[in-house]
């Protein structure tokens, strides 16, 4: 995730984190009750998006990377 931050010049150092969920699906339900914002595998974000839950932005990472949505 930092090389992530990095790459988008984002200090993550700077971000103001109010929450660390550990499942995917605890992630998905805050995001769709509007507690914020969260980076989760491309997959989930976009079953979760399919069912009306959240709508995913993908983000660009290198290719030896796992595909993440915002």
């Amino acid at each position: 995730m930092k090389n992530l931050f990095s790459s988008h010049e984002i200090d993550h150092k700077k971000l103001n984190i109010k929450l660390r969920l550990g499942k995917s699906t605890a992630i998905t339900m805050g995001v769709s009750q509007g507690l914020g914002v969260s980076i989760i595998p491309g997959i989930v974000a976009i079953k979760a998006e399919r069912a009306g839950l959240i709508k995913a932005i993908p983000l660009n990472t290198s290719h030896d990377e796992v595909p993440i949505y915002i």
